[in-house]
């Protein structure tokens, strides 16, 4: 009988994850997601991973058997470059997806993965992201054309201890719509303060001669459209950036998040005329997120 019991809480753990799927794509498709148009920020997905953070210290509090099912929704904002190199600054939000079932399988954000292992601080697993595109409707992109949206895969491997993270991940375009192949790595740490919770983080990104062509190269086609100079960079470091953060859980479900980053772009990016013509290597991100946990 007790088996029985827990064979149809476990059945509607994931039905609620489906449905809880299903209730995100609408609010994705919902919602006027103006960064979709230009470039493909991650400072949104990264304000959700702090909101996060929280959840993990709630945890250590709790029987992890008594949350089969964690959802929290919400939505994010706030200013960022038009497009990653851009001088103009935008104004957009998204929806903020937080899913997680049994602790393995996983949406957050604009990801869909299922963790694989988790052992001695080590964890890791396997991933499909929707990455957005570029539009040549920007100032400085016209002529250039526009980068389609595509689907990414990948693999992460990511390292804890208390308050410290060490996260890798690479992913690629398996759709190859250009956007190539990312490697990115991060180092943070929680700082000692708990209410609020802050935390500061460095990363820098690795990018493919593919990644690197399709948003700073310029090919022959569109030199002749833009006025650029030709410009076909190689694979390399492509961004370095620093950024705190901060998040506040002012009830038991209701928390609330912000960052602010600085970006600074490396080596053939940062050559790019796309950059030197009318944009600039430096970056700055504010964005908040306001969520509520069921």
């Amino acid at each position: 009988m007790l088996m029985k019991n827990k064979s149809i809480k476990s059945y509607t753990y994931l039905y609620l994850f489906g449905f809880s799927l299903v209730l995100s794509g609408i609010l994705s498709l919902s919602f006027p997601v103006l960064a979709q148009q230009t470039e493909d920020y991650e400072v949104w997905d990264q304000i959700s991973e702090t909101m996060g953070l929280i959840t993990e210290m709630d945890y250590q509090l709790e029987d992890k058997d008594e949350k089969k099912l964690l959802i929290r929704l919400g939505v994010i904002g706030g200013i960022a470059p038009e497009y990653r190199g851009a001088d103009e600054y935008r104004f957009s939000y998204a929806p903020n997806i937080h899913i997680v079932w049994n602790d393995w399988l996983y949406l957050k954000g604009r990801k869909l993965g299922v963790e694989l292992f988790d052992k001695g601080g080590f964890y890791g697993g396997a991933f499909v992201r929707y990455n957005g595109g570029r539009s040549e409707n920007n100032d400085g992109l016209e002529g250039l054309g526009d980068i389609s949206r595509t689907f990414t895969s990948g693999a992460y491997l990511n390292y804890r201890y208390q308050g410290l993270r060490l996260k890798s991940e690479v992913r690629h375009d398996f759709l190859n719509e250009g956007h190539g192949t990312l490697a990115i790595f991060r180092l943070g740490s929680r700082l000692p303060w708990n209410d609020p919770l802050f935390y500061l983080g460095v990363e820098t990104t690795w990018a493919s001669r593919e990644h690197m062509r399709t948003f700073f190269g310029v090919n022959n086609l569109q030199g002749l459209a833009s006025g650029l100079t030709r410009y076909q960079p190689d694979a390399g470091m492509r961004d370095v950036s620093v950024n705190l953060s901060s998040a506040y859980k002012f009830s038991q479900h209701w928390s609330v998040a912000a960052q602010l980053r600085y970006q600074y772009l490396l080596g053939d990016a940062a050559d790019s005329p796309i950059v030197r013509a009318s944009g600039s290597r430096h970056g700055l991100v504010a964005g908040m997120g306001l969520s509520y946990e069921f």
